[in-house]
């Protein structure tokens, strides 16, 4: 996935690396009948529009990141938001900041390792708040 991203996407373009993961989804893994677990299609609209009738600035939080997409889609859905996005695979949370810095958006995203349970204290800590932020995903 990284590599293909990489290879067919345009460096500092969020919405041509989440094309390019969804191409690898459809044209890579749809000929050996696997799946590609992101947002994409209708899911993506339904994610986008959320991100941006939230309130301006603030944060999100994602549980789940996975490759790192749906966290490029709501950096730039609404930019200036400060996106927490948790990942549990190690391997996973390399691709998505991979894939979160040839976007453009590291200033805007920060890739945790761990699991929720342990991390959402922390978040807490570092980000001075209570809560999981204006939204959550």
């Amino acid at each position: 996935l990284l590599q293909h991203v990489l290879k067919t996407a345009k460096s500092g373009k969020p919405d041509s690396v989440c094309a390019a993961v969804e191409q690898f989804g459809n044209d890579v893994l749809g000929k050996s009948k696997t799946w590609l677990k992101v947002a994409a299609g209708t899911k993506a609209e339904v994610l986008v529009s959320a991100a941006k009738h939230a309130p301006p600035g603030g944060s999100m939080l994602e549980i789940g990141t996975y490759c790192g997409h749906s966290a490029v889609r709501l950096a730039a859905a609404r930019p200036g938001t400060r996106i927490a996005t948790l990942e549990v695979d190690p391997v996973h949370v390399v691709i998505a900041r991979s894939v979160v810095a040839f976007a453009g958006l590291s200033s805007s995203i920060d890739v945790w390792t761990g699991h929720s349970r342990d991390l959402l204290r922390r978040l807490a800590d570092k980000y001075g708040r209570g809560d999981s932020g204006d939204g959550g995903f």
